[in-house]
């Protein structure tokens, strides 16, 4: 700021966020939606992981592919309402979670590529390497408000996939946000 003051990173005052209009619509703003889209297509990722090794065995688990497909089928219809690529026409998106699955799916992606590009960060800062915070503040604002209006609807869902079947997320890259200003 221009005052002298250091600001820190990570706010300490929410930012308002028109974040539901329902009870399970979230309206991801456009500066976030690359950020949704990686984490998205992580999680779709992690779902062809799957049934590519229940495809590989001798024997096909059902209970395997069924998650599998399920996770799949989440993640792609998701994916569908987001955007598989980056345009320069994002705008702001309603996003209706239809399911306590579909919820808890969305917050996984959320999670998983908010923590990779803060851990970007930290790499960065132990090198002494200086990088853009670019949307990483609202991400994370974004995210801790999402999870606490979703959380009833997500409670007692666990994830389809064990952390250790999850991809992980792809930094976002500066071209990937056409509306991160």
């Amino acid at each position: 700021m221009g005052d002298g003051t250091i600001r820190h990173w990570l706010p300490l005052t929410r930012l308002d966020l028109p974040l539901l209009r329902t009870s399970n619509t979230v309206s991801v703003p456009a500066s976030l939606i690359p950020y949704v889209r990686s984490g998205l297509i992580a999680e779709f990722g992690s779902a062809i992981d799957v049934l590519e090794v229940v495809l590989a065995a001798d024997e096909i688990e059902p209970d395997r592919w069924r998650t599998g497909l399920a996770q799949l089928d989440r993640s792609r219809e998701l994916l569908l309402r987001v955007g598989v690529a980056a345009r320069p026409d994002d705008v702001d998106l309603d996003l209706e979670l239809t399911t306590p699955p579909s919820a808890r799916l969305f917050l996984d992606a959320l999670r998983a590529v908010s923590d990779i590009e803060v851990q970007r960060l930290a790499s960065a800062a132990t090198d002494q390497v200086h990088l853009p915070l670019r949307q990483i503040p609202v991400l994370r604002n974004f995210l801790v408000d999402a999870e606490q209006r979703l959380r009833k609807m997500a409670k007692n869902m666990q994830p389809l996939l064990d952390a250790s079947e999850k991809r992980t997320p792809r930094s976002v890259r500066p071209g990937d946000e056409f509306h991160s200003q």
